[in-house]
């Protein structure tokens, strides 16, 4: 199918083609929860069973039969007047040939706004795509912050028991014990929060990929690495998506179409209707003969409906404007997010992480020496995993920018 194919092209995603017609979900073919799902898979599943999308792509099915109605011949129209008392039985047969050479024109306007709707959809699939890889990631994000955030609730519960027994012991006073011991109920409560930030973040992958009912164990497999930023420059990147964007060449299909009925309008001016008329007891018994119906244009030349066309291909011009100045916009936005994720991401990279696990090797070798006491092997351990925490977020808006830049760029980035 062309919108799977249009799809594919752009996002470089096998998508398994469409789901055959069905209310039932259905895996695409070649993917399978049992051993995990990949962000491929699960864009997959999402196109296969996306109730929204589905929803979106039924304006297809209208948009052909539109066509096919564009292509259709009124039926001559036979009327029959039955005889009574001195008057004959007589028949007609009407039938308006006007339509045929409007024809080709109703056959253009519908196919231009079927290839239109056939692009929008190619949009909308887009649009799925992007929501359900930023979806896996932050599933996969809030993850990793519930793991780090159970372990920082775990420092914490533990550094408020050292304190109650230094407070027992006199090492401390009571403000210090009960400072430790709100600070541990603070990080359990952020992890409680955490817990629910998992929960509803799967719950929004499930709804993407269109799970209704009981729902099966789902295990997210981390891709291999991070997305690449190798879109080429901001320049480049918009001319390319004012060219290839599927909302673009919508607009412009949408300024075609308009054109078409403009034509189309101007040929209703007049309205032909042959007729063929018999009796059955004329002057010389059965008489039959054709006819010709003509509307004059004298009070109306079709002005209105000549004239809405016109607005409509005004407006169709001035969307395809704002289309492009939208497109513009969001490339903008997305490099610009882009730089911002990917020079926080080169702050706290991979030398931070290494001098991070250095760090707590280091602290823990303090502390089996003696140099140092277990409540300040816990502050360092909880200063380092604040420090993980940040760098998750920081890696998740890497991946988050790239996604907003390829779905405003309207194809994927190139792999380095």
């Amino acid at each position: 199918m062309r919108i799977a194919t249009g799809v594919t092209d752009r996002t470089g995603i096998d998508t398994k083609g469409l789901a055959p017609p069905g209310r039932e979900w259905a895996a695409p073919p070649g993917t399978s929860l049992a051993d995990g799902l990949t962000i491929d898979e699960a864009v997959a599943i999402a196109l296969w069973n996306n109730p929204e999308f589905h929803v979106a792509l039924t304006e297809l099915g209208i948009a052909r039969a539109d066509l096919i109605e564009a292509g259709l011949l009124r039926n001559p129209v036979f009327s029959l007047l039955f005889p009574w008392g001195p008057k004959q039985l007589e028949f007609t047969i009407n039938w308006s040939i006007d339509a045929i050479w409007q024809r080709p024109k109703r056959i253009e306007d519908a196919r231009l706004n079927a290839e239109a709707v056939a692009e929008l959809l190619v949009g909308s699939g887009l649009r799925l795509v992007a929501d359900v890889r930023l979806a896996f990631f932050e599933a996969l994000v809030a993850d990793r912050r519930l793991t780090l955030a159970t372990e920082l609730a775990g420092v914490g519960a533990q550094a408020a028991k050292i304190a109650e027994g230094q407070f027992r012991a006199g090492d401390i006073s009571q403000f210090d014990a009960r400072l430790a011991t709100t600070d541990a109920l603070r990080l359990e409560a952020a992890r409680l929060t955490r817990v629910t930030a998992r929960d509803v973040a799967r719950v929004r992958l499930r709804a993407l990929l269109g799970f209704v009912g009981p729902e099966p164990p789902m295990t997210l497999v981390e891709p291999p690495g991070a997305l690449t930023d190798e879109c080429g420059p901001a320049a480049a990147v918009l001319e390319s998506a004012l060219a290839a964007r599927p909302d673009v060449r919508a607009a412009e299909m949408r300024i075609e179409a308009a054109g078409a009925r403009a034509g189309l309008e101007k040929a209703r001016i007049v309205a032909f209707t042959v007729s063929l008329d018999a009796n059955a007891k004329g002057a010389q018994g059965f008489e039959m003969g054709p006819g010709l119906s003509i509307e004059l244009p004298v009070l109306s030349q079709n002005q209105g409906r000549k004239a809405r066309v016109a607005a409509e291909l005004e407006q169709a011009a001035r969307r395809y404007i704002a289309v492009r100045t939208t497109v513009a916009a969001e490339i903008a936005t997305a490099f610009a997010g882009l730089e911002e994720a990917r020079a926080t991401a080169q702050l706290l990279g991979d030398d931070v992480g290494a001098s991070m696990a250095a760090a707590r090797q280091q602290a823990e070798r303090l502390y089996a020496a003696g140099e140092i006491s277990l409540v300040d092997l816990l502050q360092v351990r909880q200063r380092l995993i604040d420090i993980e925490s940040t760098r998750v977020d920081t890696a998740f808006g890497v991946n988050r920018a790239v996604v907003r830049l390829e779905q405003a760029a309207g194809r994927r980035c190139e792999t380095r």
